[in-house]
């Protein structure tokens, strides 16, 4: 098997997608990182390539997609770069870079980019989006943006896409701990800068939240991650005996949020007064945002019939954020009828707008400005669900 020395901005030939196991020699650390591509049809997995492949200290590996259902004239690569986790250990990560055909362009001649932090697609490593065929939520934003002309980056986040560190330990998903997520998207942005000079210094980070408080579902997505933040903390004393050996199952599938959700679904599995552990307090008190100093103008949409996410939490949290930075402008908008999953939908011309505002360095109201939408037609004529999912077209009738 050829060994391949790789120096800095280099990139893999597009058949090496299909590495099941790549190994990657950095200054820190040997990290073995399973490269699995599934089929959101019927998740068999493609065929297996074994590669070994030396890298220089600091260099990032750079895959071509290919197999991936992405539109057409979209150019894409999937890069592994080096993040860190809640409590800053250094931590092996996976990303998918979007590049338009046409881009946008900055004053001084580079792309501007968009970071996208996805909503919740699981636990485990088969759950990041990079291993979908369809990058999990593809046209609810990471697509319209790149062929609005962005390059489009996309965190999987830690220990999503990237299951082991270099000792061959578990790298633990810290579902909702939000300080560890903001790690990913900085460090992705950064290390798509280092491997595509034409990216820009200038980003803008749009993302759909994973949940305001711990609902019960919630909370068990957040636990292993609390295990590796909280390492004295004991998941059985939030969870009752039946409640921890759910987890077993749940972690033996690593599929994606259904499964954790279809095994959690349900208070009975948590002690009574769970929400009052000690851990579970601090671990709220470390990763909540609302009222955290912010540095440039933020834009908060919120469906008034999510039941997710409180918009009574988020209406709080932008006037708590307004007070505590009142020299920044906030634009609060809500939308009615509208679930946690419609909200990037109907508010699509806004953010886009929005985005290409900032890019263009309009000027904005310092205040924190609140807004409501009602639909034109009664809400009831509306298609209230996705109902549809991107598969890959095997047959020439399958595409326009």
């Amino acid at each position: 098997m050829p060994r391949l020395t790789w120096r800095q901005k280099t990139y893999l030939d597009a058949r090496l997608l299909q590495a099941q196991t790549l190994l990657v020699v950095t200054k820190l650390s040997l990290l073995i990182l399973y490269n699995r591509l599934f089929s959101v049809t019927s998740f068999r997995i493609v065929n297996y390539v074994l590669i070994a492949i030396i890298l220089q200290p600091h260099s990032l590996a750079c895959i071509p997609l290919a197999n991936y259902t992405l539109p057409p004239a979209i150019a894409g690569s999937r890069i592994l770069y080096q993040s860190a986790n809640f409590n800053s250990d250094a931590t092996p990560t996976s990303a998918v870079v979007l590049f338009p055909y046409a881009p946008r362009r900055l004053a001084d001649g580079t792309v501007p980019v968009v970071v996208w932090a996805h909503g919740t697609s699981g636990l485990y490593a088969n759950a990041a989006p990079s291993h979908l065929r369809n990058m999990w939520q593809y046209y609810m934003a990471p697509f319209p943006l790149v062929l609005q002309g962005y390059v489009v980056v996309m965190p999987d986040y830690a220990g999503l896409g990237v299951s082991v560190d270099g000792r061959g330990h578990p790298i633990v998903h810290e579902y909702l701990a939000s300080p560890a997520a903001a790690k990913d998207l900085e460090y992705s942005f950064k290390a798509t800068r280092e491997a595509f000079p034409f990216a820009g210094p200038k980003f803008v980070v749009i993302g759909h939240l994973q949940g305001d408080h711990m609902k019960p579902v919630l909370a068990a997505g957040a636990l292993p991650g609390m295990e590796n933040i909280f390492p004295d903390f004991k998941i059985n004393s939030i969870l009752t005996p039946e409640g921890v050996a759910r987890l077993q199952p749940d972690k033996d599938v690593g599929g994606n949020v259904a499964i954790t959700a279809a095994l959690f679904f349900s208070a009975d599995l948590f002690k009574p007064g769970w929400e009052d552990n000690a851990y579970m307090q601090r671990f709220q008190s470390l990763t909540s945002t609302g009222g955290m100093p912010v540095a440039g103008p933020m834009l908060l949409i919120q469906g008034e019939s999510d039941a997710l996410i409180s918009h009574a939490v988020t209406t709080a949290a932008a006037e708590r954020t307004s007070k505590a930075c009142p020299e920044v402008s906030i634009q609060y908008v809500r939308y009615a009828n509208v679930s946690y999953g419609l909200t990037m939908w109907v508010s699509q011309r806004l953010w886009l707008e929005w985005t290409e505002d900032r890019f263009e360095g309009k000027e904005v109201e310092v205040e924190l400005r609140l807004e409501r939408v009602e639909p034109l037609r009664p809400a009831g004529a509306y298609v209230p669900e996705m109902n549809w999912y991107l598969a890959k077209g095997m047959e020439s009738y399958h595409t326009p």
